[in-house]
């Protein structure tokens, strides 16, 4: 005789809230036992489908190329092979480029323009030279339209520092970026550029003493005038800048007077802006001394006749200096 007893969901129910109850009265170490055991028994009814996707997995990973004709087989390699080396290739090439980016990112951020200064480059294009002789300047394609007034600084070309070679606590400009003059009228849409060599062009500057140009020196030290000699090694340690006054000469450079002759300047020194000045935030070169003569009224008195960097008569390119604050501290309103 046989008994045909299907248990109800509730007596299943009912077994095991009474295991539970009877697993949780049995105390710490018989009920981990007793789940050590139900680990070995339960995963056959829950995991099922786990172990027939895992059985699946293995037999087709394990799958090789016995169903493949011989010459099926090498043409799936030889593909594999090109896929291979083509991702090594694309990985080499993407290494490449980033280690170029990389290299440019750190080139702009130690030679790039400078984004710190208080000032806006704008780039104009010289239109026209002077009709008559009387005068060096030039007509430039830029005027209050973008900003550009009178007294604005204008440079050869995009203003960048060199931080390896920069003076103590200042920005200095590479060597081929010249100051070529200052705006003297605008319009609209154009300026008029007076060259550094222009009659009317004054700008308080200094000499730069070249230290391979080893001479004795006046300097004051302890409130008492002493003689050196400058060389590469104390250029650090001494002021080898002299303030002077230069002016254009109405021909091809600029003339500087009354330089006492204790200062020692020699041809090869460069003449430089003033960090000071309020139009031109950085000190930037202008021209090299050609030539050092004795003042005729006074002995003690150096004349110097200095040569632009910059081709003024080529000059095409040019960059305006345009302060983004103005004498005051206050913001320009940029249109």
């Amino acid at each position: 005789m046989r008994l045909n007893i299907k248990p109800s969901k509730r007596s299943i129910l009912a077994i095991l809230i009474i295991a539970s109850v009877i697993t949780s009265l049995m105390g710490p170490k018989l009920a981990s036992r007793v789940r050590s055991l139900a680990n070995y028994l339960l995963p056959q009814f829950g995991d099922g489908a786990m172990y027939f996707t895992t059985s699946l997995q293995s037999h087709f990973s394990g799958h090789t190329y016995d169903n493949l004709t011989p010459a099926e087989v090498e043409q799936v390699k030889s593909h594999n092979d090109y896929l291979r080396g083509s991702e090594a290739y694309w990985r080499n090439l993407a290494s490449d480029y980033r280690r170029q980016l990389s290299d440019m990112m750190v080139f702009e951020r130690l030679y790039g323009p400078v984004k710190d200064l208080s000032c806006e480059l704008v780039s104009a294009r010289v239109a026209a030279a002077d009709s008559l002789p009387y005068g060096k300047t030039r007509l430039v394609n830029a005027g209050s339209t973008r900003d550009v007034n009178a007294g604005f600084s204008v440079t050869t070309r995009k203003l960048m520092t060199d931080r390896s070679k920069a003076f103590p606590e200042k920005l200095s400009a590479i060597t081929s970026q010249y100051l070529v003059g200052r705006i003297i009228e605008t319009g609209r849409f154009s300026a008029r550029l007076q060259l550094v060599s222009d009659l009317g062009f004054e700008i308080p500057a200094r000499i730069s003493r070249d230290p391979r140009n080893h001479r004795p020196i006046r300097i004051i030290m302890a409130g008492e005038a002493k003689e050196i000699i400058l060389s590469e090694q104390n250029a650090t340690l001494i002021n080898t800048l002299v303030d002077v006054y230069a002016v254009g000469d109405g021909k091809d450079g600029l003339i500087i007077k009354d330089v006492p002759a204790h200062d020692n300047i020699m041809p090869g020194d460069v003449l430089v802006t003033c960090s000071e000045d309020e139009f031109l935030p950085i000190e930037m070169q202008i021209g090299e001394v050609q030539e050092v003569k004795v003042n005729p009224a006074d002995p003690r008195l150096r004349i110097l006749r200095i040569r632009p960097y910059a081709n003024l008569e080529a000059l095409r390119n040019v960059y305006i200096v345009v302060p983004l604050a103005d004498l005051s501290g206050n913001e320009t309103a940029r249109r």
